[in-house]
Formats: C-alpha cells, sequence, structure tokens
C-alpha cells in the first residue's frame, strides 16, 4: 500500500512505498523540501572531518607528551631533593652484658643511624622492666670491659624515647669502621655503674 500524498504550497509527488523506506526517508519523501528545508554550507567553509586511524595517532602522540613532561616533573624534583644518606647500627640491651651487678631482669634495645650530612647521631632506645632511669649513653669500649662515654642519648620517658645529637665527623668514621668497639649502656638508681648494655652492631 502506498503512503498519502500531502499539498503544502505545491502538489507533492507520491512517495514509494513505506516498507522499503525508513520513517525519516519516508517524511521527507512525503513533504516537500518547504517543511525539510536543506542547510547549505556556507562559502568558503569546509568540513572538519577526523579519520579513525588520525584520532588514533593523535590520542597516541597526546599520550606520549603527557608522559613526558610527567616523567621530567619527577626528575626536577628528585634532583631538587636528594635522598639523606645514612648508615644504621643496633644493640641489644641486658643485664647479662654488664660487669658485675645489674638488672637481670631488664632488657632493651637501640637503633642508631649516623646522618652524614646532617652531622648527627640519631637514637631510637627503647628499655623494659627496668628502674628509674639516671643516664643513657654510648661508651667507647669492647664487650666486658669499662670504657669512657662518647655521646649521651635521651633518658627514656615512659620506657621510650628517641633523639639526635651532633656528631663529629671522626667519631662518625671511627664508630662505622668499628662499630663493635663501643656500646650502649642504661644506668638506674638501683644500679649506678649499668643496669643493662649491649654492644653495637650493624645493620
Amino acid at each position: 500500500m502506498s503512503g498519502p500524498a500531502f499539498f503544502v504550497g505545491r502538489r507533492a509527488e507520491k512517495p514509494l512505498a513505506s516498507s522499503r523506506l525508513s520513517r525519516n526517508e519516508w517524511n521527507r519523501a512525503s513533504f516537500p523540501r518547504l517543511l525539510f528545508p536543506s542547510r547549505p554550507r556556507p562559502r568558503g567553509a569546509t568540513a572538519c572531518v577526523m579519520k579513525r586511524g588520525d584520532f588514533e595517532m593523535f590520542r597516541t602522540r597526546s599520550s606520549r607528551l603527557v608522559l613526558a613532561a610527567l616523567g621530567g616533573a619527577a626528575m626536577i624534583a628528585g634532583a631538587a631533593a636528594p635522598a639523606l644518606a645514612a648508615t644504621d647500627f643496633h644493640a641489644v640491651l641486658n643485664g647479662d652484658n654488664v660487669p658485675g651487678a645489674a638488672d637481670t631482669d631488664g632488657w632493651g634495645r637501640a637503633k642508631i643511624a649516623i646522618h652524614h650530612e646532617r652531622h648527627q647521631l640519631c637514637t631510637d632506645l627503647e628499655v623494659r622492666s627496668i628502674g628509674s632511669v639516671t643516664s643513657v649513653q654510648i661508651y667507647r669500649g669492647g664487650a666486658g670491659g669499662q670504657g669512657e662515654p662518647v655521646s649521651r642519648i635521651e633518658r627514656p620517658d615512659d620506657n621510650d624515647s628517641w633523639d639526635c645529637k651532633a656528631i663529629g665527623d671522626s667519631l662518625a668514621q671511627e664508630i662505622e669502621s668499628n662499630p663493635s668497639a663501643f656500646y650502649v649502656e642504661v644506668r638506674t638508681e638501683e644500679f649506678p655503674n649499668g643496669a643493662i648494655r649491649g654492644q653495637i652492631m650493624p645493620g
């Protein structure tokens, strides 16, 4: 069955069978161009059509430029803030390491780091099962002997402490070259000559 014919200003041509046309095509065939005017392209205007291959190339190049910019920014940030070099040590503290009377129930550990750029010795100290601490120091001396103090460590507050002290280059080099020649000792009111102590070891 054929579609109807309409009159708007002039008689339209009879359209083809609607069963073979899309709805939009059927409307354009049934109504005159007055109702569906074409929109001519302005003079001098050109169509801008990007093919799929061109778009993929554009997107790939844009992604590479963004990644390159981010990589450059990361390199600049890394160069502006270099990592500080440090040498790490540790010591295991207990009463058995103290010559003479000591606190056999007490124990502790000390993590030590020498920061070369800042010329500092930083210590993270933890002690347990000991009395009131009167002093904590690093001594120069081997196991089983009495040494001389070379650096003071902050006394623990509620069994823990962390602090940094200035250290000279010569002492820093001496500890780094032979850490076992130094030890950490904690003294208390009950054991003024040493409650717990331990030799310094690398790592």
